[in-house]
This record gives structure tokens, C-alpha cells and sequence, in this order.
């Protein structure tokens, strides 16, 4: 009698309506960086502590890692415009002190590329600190002709779709060269970045700002810029090198003088080593480019000031 009275139960029991059932999720991940207001790492960071939004919904954050000794693979880009001719060689021998303080050989490498109006691979990613000191070393100015300084040029310019035009720089072609020609042959278990060397001033792109994002957010590599360069003559376009870096997970740098240079190298690399990998339930389907947003809800940790760095967007992978 139990079972016919189960088979009826079972029989009586209404179909579920696939529309009422929940959207299937699956599991997702970015990198994320947490400083307080003297820029110190933040390493007590729990699951509780945040909120995860897609596209403006509420996700599940599924984990929450600290990640402290990541090998990395760095692509360091140098404008070599005209804009950069007082402040090169300043760049020059804080970039080389970067690699040395930062390079770990068999864990860690790096690359060298110069860029007016096209990317110039100087030495593509190795962990030799001798091979890196040199491509930094071969770094100079590219002038066009009748280029006399400060800014001024005799003469007749090349025609504007020259890649050496005075003043020339092609700062969001760059970023998406560096990546399809460095950091996407890189290891992709590596922590991906570009420490770029610019004043932020585009004037030859084929490309836009938001082109260079998306790339480097697909390619996982987290844009830090150090806005440099000859503030009498060009000035430096703070605003876009901000939106660059910030969107993609790094962090923007002005420095008021070169002697600043050493300690932003030196929280560049932290950053690198230092960061949380949070696991997120996503609903959107796989192919789906969504808009992410990371929320402190613990109090204690708003009142505190703390910044969170993370790509803004999650490319669909």
C-alpha cells in the first residue's frame, strides 16, 4: 500500500515551470588589490567583508584567496616621444632599478619596448637582469626632422600618417601591442602587468583608450602608469592615464619629482605579490562581456579609507 500511495504522490506532483527556475551560474574570478590610506597592503581581507556586483546584480563570492608570492610577467613601456626628452634618462635608471629590485630570476620576467607612434620591442620577456639593463640602456628620444628641442620643429612636418610626427605617441596602440606581441605568450599562471612610462598625451592611435582596455583586461594585465614627462612643454593627461590603469585593475602615479620614482616601483611590486583572488558566482553566460563592481560592507573597514583596485569589467571568456 506504502508504494502505491508514493507512485500517486509522485504522479499528483505538477510539472516545475523551467521559466520560474533560477538562472544557471558559474564560477568566475579576478584579482583584487586592497590599500589603506597610506598605502599599505590590507591582508585581513574576509568573504563577509564584501559584495560583488554584475552588471549592477548581487553575486555570491564563492572564495576569497590571499595571494602573496606570485611570479610575474611584466611588459615595461617607455614613450620615447619628444615629450620624454628632459625626463628619459631619470626613466631610464629607475626602470633599471625596478628590474633589480623586482626580477627574480627562474620566477619572474620581464620585457622592454619603446613606442612613439608603433610599439618597439627592445628585448622580449626574460628573467636575465644583463639583457633587461641593456634593452632599458638602448631607450633614446625619436625626433622627426628638423626637430631643433623644447618642443620646436624646423621646418616642414611629415605627412600625419608618419609614425614619426612631431610630438607622435601612440599610447593605446601600444598597450594592445604589448599584449598580443609580450604578455599573451606569457605564462598564463604569471600575474600579467604593464608598467607604462607616458605622459598620457594619444595623438596617433588606431585604436581607442577603450580598445586598449578590453585587451588588456582579456589578457589579464592590470595597467600601472607613471605619468611623466616635460610638464613645462606638453603637459600630462592625468585623466586618461587614471581611467586606463583604474579600469584594468593597476594604479595611476604622478610623481613631482624623479627622486619619487624608487618607492612607486617599489608599491608596484608589492601590488604585483600582494593581491586576493576572489572566486564569484556569475549568471551571465560564458561570451558575455559584464560590468563588476567590488563593495566594502564590513563598517569598521569603510570608516577606514580603504581603496580596492580590480578590472572593472570581466571580458567574456
Amino acid at each position: 500500500m506504502s508504494l502505491l500511495l508514493i507512485s500517486a504522490a509522485i504522479a499528483a506532483a505538477p510539472a516545475q515551470d523551467s521559466r520560474t527556475q533560477p538562472s544557471p551560474t558559474r564560477e568566475d574570478r579576478i584579482l583584487l588589490t586592497a590599500v589603506d590610506k597610506e598605502r599599505h597592503f590590507v591582508k585581513s581581507l574576509r568573504r563577509e567583508d564584501l559584495r560583488f556586483l554584475e552588471d549592477g546584480k548581487p553575486q555570491e563570492i564563492t572564495s576569497l584567496e590571499l595571494l602573496t608570492d606570485q611570479s610575474a610577467s611584466i611588459a615595461i613601456l617607455i614613450d620615447a616621444s619628444m615629450s620624454q626628452e628632459q625626463t628619459l634618462p631619470a626613466q631610464k635608471l629607475a626602470a633599471t632599478s625596478f628590474v633589480e629590485a623586482i626580477i627574480r630570476p627562474a620566477r619572474d620576467k620581464a620585457a622592454v619596448a619603446t613606442f612613439t607612434g608603433t610599439l618597439t620591442i627592445e628585448q622580449p620577456l626574460t628573467d636575465d637582469e644583463t639583457l633587461l639593463r641593456q634593452a632599458i640602456a638602448r631607450a633614446k628620444v625619436v625626433s622627426p626632422p628638423g626637430y631643433i628641442g623644447g618642443g620646436v620643429v624646423v621646418g616642414r612636418l611629415p605627412p600625419a600618417k608618419s609614425d614619426v610626427v612631431a610630438g607622435s605617441t601612440a599610447v593605446w596602440d601600444s598597450v594592445v601591442a604589448a599584449c598580443e606581441q609580450l604578455l599573451s605568450r606569457s605564462n598564463e599562471q604569471t600575474r600579467r602587468a604593464i608598467v607604462l612610462l607616458s605622459d598620457g598625451e594619444d595623438t596617433n592611435s588606431k585604436t581607442k583608450m577603450a580598445d586598449a582596455i578590453a585587451r588588456a583586461i582579456r589578457d589579464d594585465a592590470a595597467v600601472y602608469s607613471i605619468g611623466i614627462g616635460d610638464t613645462h612643454t606638453f603637459g600630462i593627461n592625468k585623466d586618461a592615464l587614471r581611467k586606463l590603469s583604474e579600469r584594468t585593475g593597476g594604479s595611476a602615479f604622478f610623481p613631482k619629482r624623479v627622486s619619487d620614482l624608487p618607492a612607486i616601483f617599489t608599491e608596484i611590486g608589492e601590488a604585483l605579490r600582494t593581491q586576493y583572488l576572489v572566486v564569484y558566482g556569475s549568471s551571465r553566460g560564458a561570451g558575455v562581456s559584464r560590468k563588476i563592481e567590488v563593495e566594502i560592507v564590513n563598517p569598521a573597514l569603510r570608516s577606514s579609507g580603504i581603496q580596492l583596485s580590480y578590472p572593472r569589467i570581466a571580458p567574456g571568456k
